[in-house]
């Protein structure tokens, strides 16, 4: 079993439903979230994958006594809920008589934890199967390459992102021997819409093997032609991202809020990449018309005593630390914020473009998927005992509201004495304000275009 031990917690959380699903005479079952994808049942597109991948396993177990598998490696590139990982892992452990190793890689964490969850659920055997949060096809670890990529890729992934992904798809792929009967494939699934699209970008750079058509999916089977793929730059999350990866730049731009004045670049797969939201700007309207400034003076700002959260891919992070030096703070503060969020895209984004300026960054960003239940991995980055300011920007989900949990987690955070702004739609504020503990008192707040924002003061 997977040793994972808040993720039953974060599943009874967030889980929608349980269902069951048969595949290769082995029935599985699921949890699913109406925070992920496809949250009612298994995705027809993922199920019509399954179907085209099992002529391929059948092929494996016709040739098993020509070849003993050894070693034999599978990448789920976007897993969601991990369903064709975990089928994969289920459907290959009576094949390989060596190592199997099933890797899951999805943007978001909350998709990492229901991933491990739904392993530990069917009894995939333990070392098998992981799961990561990287951006789609992120290596793993550096030269690592597999014997079968599958994907159900995310239609809105971006055009230049989905352009990428056969090249690079073709270069994460092992080179087998010629005494090898196997091939190494990618399976691949798209909506009807990218059917043509995908067809086109296979026939250019890869041998097509299968094509197989539904009403609303199509699904890709291919490989590596005879000459060599061209080597493709290692896909990392750090701060050269998104600059060294220009297929996931969306735009480069400058934008201003409350006259100051900052330059980002966004990426496909994050919010707010045209424009900051409404959120972020009626929060920052509400800081300066607090001087949230400074009251922060009376707090030393070393490094990771700001903590902003789920606030997209830099807007507000960037228009604060220019707002903090607008208020006289030495250049030599350690003004670095500690950045959270499902979004390991978006989050890789601002910390690259808070590094960009004016040499400020963020050492750490954590992909978490609940502020309640990761408070205390939070915590062990402050460099004080508590933040001094949390700025945070919920996105409900409407079937598993978390309002309880969230100002719970603010009293955890919080310094005493110190500060909270918090932005969302007016809808969701209301009883956002309810849930409010005896630990605040609340400073002020702004509506403005259908979001509030609202500032508390922890008590002290």
């Amino acid at each position: 079993m997977l040793s994972v031990p808040t993720t039953s917690f974060f599943v009874d959380a967030y889980k929608n439903r349980e269902v069951d699903f048969f595949y290769r005479k082995r029935n599985y079952r699921f949890a699913l979230s109406h925070g992920l994808f496809s949250s009612n049942d298994v995705d027809a597109g993922t199920s019509f994958l399954l179907k085209v991948f099992s002529a391929y396993i059948d092929d494996l177990t016709k040739e098993e006594h020509k070849e003993n598998i050894e070693e034999f490696s599978v990448l789920d590139a976007g897993c969601g809920m991990g369903v064709l990982a975990i089928c994969a892992a289920g459907a290959l452990e009576s094949l390989v008589k060596g190592k199997l190793k099933i890797h899951a890689q999805d943007r978001d964490a909350l998709a990492k934890v229901f991933t491990e969850y739904n392993a530990e659920l069917n009894g995939i055997a333990s070392g098998s199967l992981s799961a990561g949060i990287e951006a789609l096809l992120a290596e793993e670890e550096e030269n690592c390459r597999w014997d079968l990529i599958l994907s159900n890729i995310p239609a809105k992934a971006g055009s230049a992102v989905l352009k990428d992904f056969v090249p690079r798809s073709l270069d994460l792929l092992k080179n087998l021997s010629n005494r090898s009967s196997r091939k190494s494939r990618v399976f691949v699934v798209v909506v009807k819409t990218l059917a043509d699209f995908f067809r086109s970008e296979i026939m250019q750079n890869a041998l097509l093997i299968n094509e197989e058509k539904r009403k609303e999916h199509t699904v890709f089977v291919y490989e590596k032609k005879d000459e060599v793929t061209p080597n493709i730059k290692t896909l990392k999350m750090n701060l050269n991202f998104p600059l060294s990866f220009p297929f996931y730049i969306r735009k480069s731009g400058e934008y201003s809020m409350e006259k100051i004045s900052y330059s980002l670049v966004t990426v496909h797969g994050a919010s707010d990449f045209d424009s900051p939201g409404g959120d972020l700007i009626v929060a920052a309207k509400l800081a300066v018309k607090l001087d949230l400034g400074e009251k922060l003076k009376n707090f030393e700002l070393r490094e990771n005593t700001i903590l902003v959260h789920d606030a997209g891919q830099g807007h507000f992070a960037l228009w604060l630390l220019e707002y903090l030096y607008s208020k006289n703070y030495s250049k030599e503060t350690a003004l670095s914020l500690l950045l959270s969020g499902r979004n390991i895209l978006a989050l890789s984004a601002a910390r690259a473009a808070l590094y960009a300026a004016k040499g400020q960054y963020c050492n750490t960003v954590l992909a978490i998927a609940d502020l309640f239940l990761e408070k205390d991995k939070i915590s062990s980055y402050s460099k004080t005992a508590n933040f001094a300011l949390i700025c945070l920007f919920p996105d409900f989900i409407p079937e598993c509201r978390r309002e309880t949990e969230i100002w719970e987690a603010l009293a955890f955070l919080t310094a005493p004495g110190g500060y909270v702004i918090s932005a969302m739609e007016s809808s969701d504020a209301l009883r956002f304000e309810r849930k409010k503990g005896s630990s605040f008192k609340k400073l002020g707040e702004i509506k403005r275009n259908g979001f509030k924002a609202m500032a508390y003061q922890r008590k002290k």
